[in-house]
């Protein structure tokens, strides 16, 4: 298998994440016309979804084709940051974490693995309230995601209670 940061990998591994989610939008097609309820409506879903995987399949042929072997260039790894988060202040140093799933609004079933997540800063010195996430993964960029994001103490058995984790709606 070639390495997964040469550029036949990368095509290797896109390739694999197309057919993958297309065959996520014919499974559903297949349920919803075994369940009888095939109409207008899951004609339109079904239309939406495809469109959705081309233009994204697109955008990352696109980034794969500029980040090609011929210029003998690393590739730069994708990422995008959030809107500024707050949220309320602590006494203490607390370090963000992925508490749940990062789901997204309006397709449950779709979300973000933990890789592709990261936190700006990824501690939150005492008294500081916003922070950002960075999506690391091209296949989850523009949509709504409903998260939770927990908090623990830097330093294990500090002062003062965790806070309970906090759900929120970002845009990524």
């Amino acid at each position: 298998m070639p390495d997964e940061q040469s550029p036949v990998g990368q095509a290797a591994t896109a390739a694999h994440r197309y057919l993958g989610q297309l065959n996520t939008i014919v499974e559903k097609a297949a349920r919803t016309d075994e369940r009888g309820v095939w109409g207008v409506d899951p004609w339109i879903t079904i239309i939406h979804d495809l469109i959705d995987l081309q233009i994204r399949t697109v955008a990352n042929g696109v980034a794969l084709g500029l980040a090609g072997p011929w210029w003998r260039r690393p590739v730069e790894r994708f990422s995008a940051l959030s809107e500024e988060i707050i949220i309320a202040a602590a006494p203490y140093e607390r370090v963000l974490t992925v508490a749940g799933p990062f789901r997204r609004v309006g397709r449950e079933g779709e979300t973000i693995p933990e890789r592709a997540i990261e936190f700006v800063p990824a501690t939150l010195c005492a008294g500081e309230t916003t922070f950002r996430i960075k999506l690391t993964d091209a296949d989850y960029i523009g949509a709504n995601y409903l998260a939770t994001v927990g908090f623990r103490h830097r330093e294990p058995g500090g002062r003062g209670a965790d806070r309970p984790p906090v759900t929120i709606e970002v845009g990524l």
